[in-house]
């Protein structure tokens, strides 16, 4: 399970990388390599970034919470991606959650949103226009495929603004606290997306 499930998240992130290696290079490739470019660079944090991240980890915590109530009570019929590939498999899943939580989603995610897309328009239409705009993209990504296999409205709209509402936070501590890093964001999402796979085992 681990090994298919590392080649899996592996795959993901070359196809996620196909269109922004493409564009660094046409715009990007002489102003510096691809990694920093999509912001895969040490944070520059200072004490105040602390705070923040500890506000943003209070965030991803009652996210974390909202949505397994909202799972549980409200939408207790709902496709869940994370809870069909792992449930009941037990401690055994756990690399493979590990792989799942860090690679496949959280770093493909935050290198496509937070990375590709908001660094690329946040030139074109400033910073809170673009991380606007990525976070709606992101909170889409989670929402539209559920509303896909259910037609359920309201399942869209929570399912979209909560993880908007997460991806507007790690994008603006990213670009205004971490100085472009997407790394502290990664590592959050991942152990956000861990504790939730953990909790179909």
């Amino acid at each position: 399970m681990f090994i298919s499930e590392l080649v899996g998240s592996v795959v993901q992130v070359l196809i996620f990388a196909v269109i922004p290696f493409i564009v660094w290079l046409i715009a990007g490739r002489k102003k510096e390599n691809f990694l920093k470019w999509l912001g895969i660079k040490k944070p520059e944090a200072d004490k105040p970034a602390l705070k923040w991240w500890g506000i943003a980890i209070g965030v991803m915590a009652v996210y974390f919470v909202v949505s397994l109530l909202i799972m549980k009570y409200v939408f207790s019929d709902l496709p869940n991606a994370t809870s069909d590939a792992f449930s009941g498999k037990g401690a055994g899943a756990i690399p493979a959650i590990l792989a799942y939580s860090f690679i496949r989603t959280a770093f493909s995610e935050e290198m496509l949103f937070r990375g590709f897309i908001l660094k690329g328009l946040s030139g074109k239409i400033g910073l809170t226009a673009a991380n606007a705009v990525q976070a709606l993209l992101f909170g889409a990504m989670h929402g539209v495929p559920i509303f896909v296999k259910t037609h359920n409205a309201a399942a869209l709209i929570l399912l979209t603004v909560l993880p908007a509402c997460v991806g507007w936070v790690l994008g603006w501590l990213d670009e205004k606290k971490n100085g472009g890093s997407i790394i502290p964001g990664w590592i959050l999402h991942g152990t956000i997306n861990v504790f939730t796979a953990l909790m179909s085992i």
